[in-house]
């Protein structure tokens, strides 16, 4: 798609969009050059942290929510290289794939100690636990009081995906009957690369 194209498209028109859909060359040039803007005798630097690389979701398929598709073809449509449970964490099963172009500032939220470091984080530095735990979606039944905040930096050409907390069932314990849910809808990124998440463990 060329600038004509996008200067036309419904929009939004920002640096995120003008990347994804004309690409290419551009995408080259803004990638390793940069992108700024003078305002008042400062530049400032205008690229986006991130360059989407899909969107993935059921609008890919005509099946719901929680069905998984059997061909691999339909499958990486629908939940790109993520399993159903991790697509299904995102509001809708909707997110996007992305690649950092530039390092991003995330943050954790956990009680265990085992569980400090995790390829679940959020752009969003959490304003409390019970805040936490309802932008999250963050179970009861798991255990996580969200009582603590790790700030872990994602490394530049990292891809990982990025959407909305999904909805969660909150049960007494897993297995249980469902007694209500937590709204999510949160920012949430999950991370897959073990590279990352290694480098992440040794500097707890």
């Amino acid at each position: 798609m060329g600038n004509y194209h996008w200067i036309t498209s419904p929009g939004p028109h920002n640096a995120e969009t003008y990347l994804e859909q004309v690409g290419g060359e551009t995408l080259s040039g803004a990638a390793f050059g940069g992108i700024t803007a003078t305002i008042g005798g400062k530049t400032y630097d205008t690229l986006p942290d991130s360059i989407p690389t899909g969107h993935f979701g059921p609008h890919n398929t005509t099946l719901g929510v929680r069905k998984e598709p059997t061909s691999f073809v339909a499958r990486y449509q629908r939940n790109g290289q993520l399993n159903l449970s991790q697509a299904t964490s995102f509001r809708g099963a909707t997110f996007k794939s992305k690649i950092a172009i530039k390092p991003i500032t995330t943050y954790r939220s956990w009680s265990n100690p085992t569980y400090e470091v995790g390829g679940y984080v959020s752009r969003t530095r959490p304003a409390g636990p019970l805040q936490t735990q309802l932008d999250l979606a963050l179970a009861p039944q798991w255990g996580n009081k969200a009582n603590h905040i790790s700030e872990y930096e994602i490394p530049q050409f990292t891809p990982f995906y990025e959407g909305a907390a999904g909805v969660q069932p909150v049960k007494a314990i897993d297995g249980s009957d469902t007694l209500d849910q937590l709204p999510g809808g949160g920012n949430q990124i999950l991370i897959i690369d073990k590279q990352v998440l290694d480098q992440w463990k040794t500097k707890k």
